[in-house]
């Protein structure tokens, strides 16, 4: 983890860096399906029907609801990929992160080529504070396709265990597949504030700001490498653009 004599730098530059029941328009869209159990012809909802409502509800970002069709899904059918996957994002969204572990390790076995979901475990390893773990899933992933979100979280893990010089590395290969990332060059500015290189740090943060699609966030990690760089002046400034004077003030105090 962090190094002790950064442990207030790390926490602000980690911020920086996842049972209801479904309403009744939702389950009007559940068909059924003739089943035979005990030589008895009975029916049942359709699998791919209720995946298929989880998927709509998630998107919509009703999570808690998304979880509970997801595990329908899987009382149902306990082998299918869709519905393991689909819970396990469900559940990191709603703060179940040791339970999202198990269901992602469920939907790795049955599918154990799908790099979703190795970077599904990798990402909620880090949520559980286990990035040495979560980079062996990452760099199996990064083995059957690059992707700059795989890069990304690489990255973050290799910060986590303190190892900027690697982390850094990963995050420019991953600015080379996708040069316009804001999570990836946000997140080397970061590293490389941790690392010491503040200079280097705002160069790559003045980018994400000039941005149109920069957030608060972004613009208040430079007012953050402005301050360590001596610059409150410009700093508040900075998070004058998000935040009243008043309020600026106190974010570079």
């Amino acid at each position: 983890m962090w190094i002790k004599a950064r442990q207030g730098l790390s926490a602000i530059c980690l911020m920086g860096l996842l049972t209801a029941c479904a309403d009744d328009h939702l389950t009007n869209n559940i068909r059924a399906e003739s089943v035979v159990r005990d030589g008895k012809k009975t029916t049942t909802p359709k699998i791919n029907s209720i995946i298929r409502v989880a998927q709509a509800t998630a998107a919509r970002g009703d999570w808690a609801i998304a979880v509970s069709l997801y595990r329908r899904a899987i009382k149902l059918r306990p082998k299918n990929f869709d519905a393991a996957y689909g819970l396990a994002r469900a559940l990191n969204k709603v703060g179940a992160n040791v339970e999202a572990l198990k269901a992602f390790q469920r939907a790795f076995k049955l599918k154990p080529k799908s790099v979703d979901a190795m970077r599904g475990l990798g990402n909620t390893l880090i949520m559980l504070d286990r990035p040495a773990a979560a980079i062996r899933h990452f760099e199996r992933a990064l083995n059957r396709m690059e992707d700059p979100r795989l890069y990304n979280g690489i990255a973050v893990a290799y910060d986590l265990t303190d190892d900027y010089k690697a982390a850094q590395a990963f995050y420019r290969v991953g600015l080379k597949t996708n040069p316009r990332s804001l999570s990836l060059r946000n997140n080397l500015g970061l590293s490389l504030m941790l690392s010491g290189d503040v200079e280097a740090a705002n160069g790559e943060l003045r980018k994400v700001v000039a941005s149109p699609k920069a957030s608060e966030r972004h613009r208040l990690n430079l007012a953050l490498g402005l301050v360590l760089a001596g610059d409150s002046k410009t700093a508040e400034s900075v998070a004058r653009f998000d935040l009243d004077n008043r309020a600026a003030q106190e974010q570079i105090a």
